[in-house]
């Protein structure tokens, strides 16, 4: 607000001066320019002053949860201790298979 205030008269004061200084005599040069330009000026200031920020809109974030996978399963072997083989070079074992990680 006092920036508006302070403008204004600022305005004022100059357009005063510029009509006034011309004046010689009966003489008057220009007297309707400082009207226009402190008109011009306030208005800006004035509605620079008043009007409403523009509104911005943003996309909401979507977040998305990572897909968790689990890691593999270790790899299982097959050992047969008659053969002293694992599968598959040991097709058949005559004892049960002993399951290694």
């Amino acid at each position: 607000m006092k920036k508006v205030l302070i403008t204004l008269l600022l305005c004022a004061a100059t357009s005063s001066c510029f009509a006034w200084g011309y004046q010689h005599g009966g003489y008057r040069r220009g007297g309707w320019v400082a009207p226009a330009v402190v008109g011009a000026v306030a208005g800006a200031v004035i509605y620079d002053a008043v009007r409403p920020a523009p509104v911005v809109v943003t996309q909401p974030v979507v977040v998305q949860q990572s897909v968790y996978a689990p890691p593999p399963p270790e790899p299982v072997h097959y050992y047969c201790p008659a053969y002293n083989e694992f599968y598959p070079y040991a097709s058949s074992c005559p004892q049960a298979w002993v399951i290694t990680r």
